[in-house]
């Protein structure tokens, strides 16, 4: 995760690979991470579109739900390999600052990054991001870029990855409070 590229992977690998969540009502589920810890995901017409498995880069789990037609919601579980949650949190936050200043055109057809936020969100260090992307494909047709808003969330082993991405249209105040209360939600198993 030292290059956006694989963050959006992340987010691929999650979106084209059914997760096992616990509805606690029909407004909202529970899902449990690896570690123990939860994550309420609001979701009353969601479906659950794909989940993988564990791969050798790190990644512990990657789920996706399709939120409505227009809207994915990728929530993906990255280990961190022995590292703090802080020095994670720190590397990630200055690899993103490095690819939000890249002046590359070839990485500017793929990926725009437009707003980065290092934050606290509850008891986990966080980033939250803004970023228009698409892939090569799109490029060489013309295709307009997907808006997605991200949350990087840190809690005691592993990385929490929240990214909502739009087939269409631009990110507005409804999906961005929808995306934080999610990023909210999120609850480390005691020890």
């Amino acid at each position: 995760m030292r290059d956006i590229k694989p963050i959006v992977l992340l987010f691929l690998v999650g979106a084209l690979a059914a997760p096992l969540i616990a509805r606690s009502n029909d407004a909202e589920a529970t899902l449990t991470f690896s570690t123990g810890a939860t994550i309420t995901l609001p979701l009353a017409s969601a479906k659950a579109a794909s989940e993988s498995t564990p791969t050798a880069n790190g990644l512990v789990a990657a789920r996706s739900y399709l939120l409505d037609e227009n809207t994915i919601l990728a929530v993906n579980e990255i280990a961190l390999s022995g590292e703090t949650c802080e020095n994670t949190i720190t590397g990630e936050w200055a690899q993103m600052q490095k690819n939000q200043a890249n002046t590359d055109p070839n990485f500017k057809l793929l990926f725009r990054l437009n707003k980065l936020e290092r934050q606290t969100v509850g008891e986990s260090d966080a980033i939250y991001s803004e970023l228009d992307t698409r892939i090569p494909k799109e490029v060489r047709e013309g295709a307009a870029y997907h808006a997605t808003a991200g949350y990087l969330l840190c809690q005691r082993d592993t990385l929490v990855n929240l990214m909502l991405w739009l087939k269409s249209g631009s990110l507005d105040r409804p999906l961005r409070e929808h995306l934080i209360a999610i990023a909210k939600s999120l609850r480390a198993k005691p020890r």
